[in-house]
């Protein structure tokens, strides 16, 4: 769905043997890949894995304190009460 216009497309369906033809078409060949947004694929190192750490317990504790300190009945929203 066009989210700007709200019309409804459908993908194209191809045959099996009409893929030769579409991967050598000149349009998809010649298509400038740098207009594309980059997606970076990095390696979990272990400093990442340390910040990835504190932020959770981080977020563990203040999740925690929040039940404890405040009105756990604010966390449920579908309570008959």
């Amino acid at each position: 769905m066009d989210k700007a216009s709200g019309l409804e497309q459908s993908f194209n369906k191809y045959k099996e043997s009409e893929l030769a033809t579409i991967r050598n078409n000149e349009e998809i060949t010649t298509f400038d890949m740098g207009k594309l947004e980059v997606e970076w694929d990095y390696d979990t190192d272990a400093e990442q894995i340390k910040v990835s750490h504190r932020v959770l317990t981080r977020d563990l504790f203040a999740a925690v304190e929040f039940f404890v300190k405040d009105d756990p009945i604010n966390l449920i929203e579908n309570t008959n009460i």
